[in-house]
């Protein structure tokens, strides 16, 4: 799969996505749950022109969204001041763990908001998801914090 390309999703595309979503929570890896992310949170993304996929033989394995104001804008942590956005929902197909797609997308993610002219991104990363939290961290986030958000405890 060495010709990547991180699409800007559809309107039409938001079934598939939210059957991914599901096709993810189902798995059983992951703080997402029957509440979040809903259609709701995918047309929220979609209207705001923020949501990105990547298609592997006209399906969509992976999604993640881009989106300048979130929950995350009144948190009070040690955030980078600058234009920043959320990095949020970023989910690949489970059937392709160990791929490295993740790290792809979160890397073509902060390629896409640098064209975009943001300086800064922000994401949560739930405490007990080591794998995104080493990819995140080997790929130049920094922690800074923990917040209490959605009845868990994520890392800012």
């Amino acid at each position: 799969m060495d010709n990547r390309k991180l699409e800007k999703a559809r309107q039409a595309d938001a079934d598939e996505v939210l059957a991914l979503y599901k096709k993810i929570i189902r798995s059983g890896n992951t703080t997402w749950n029957e509440y979040y992310p809903t259609m709701e949170d995918i047309k929220f993304d979609l209207n705001a022109h923020g949501l990105y996929v990547l298609r592997q033989d006209g399906r969509i394995i992976a999604a993640v969204s881009l989106v300048e104001h979130d929950d995350l804008d009144d948190e009070p942590m040690d955030w980078t001041e600058g234009k920043t956005c959320a990095l949020a929902r970023l989910g690949v197909d489970p059937e392709m763990h160990r791929q490295g797609i993740g790290e792809w997308m979160a890397r073509a993610a902060i390629q896409r908001a640098g064209e975009l002219g943001y300086e800064w991104m922000r994401l949560l990363v739930a405490v007990d998801n080591g794998t995104a939290e080493r990819i995140y961290l080997r790929i130049g986030f920094r922690k800074t914090g923990a917040t209490e958000m959605y009845e868990q405890h994520p890392i800012c």
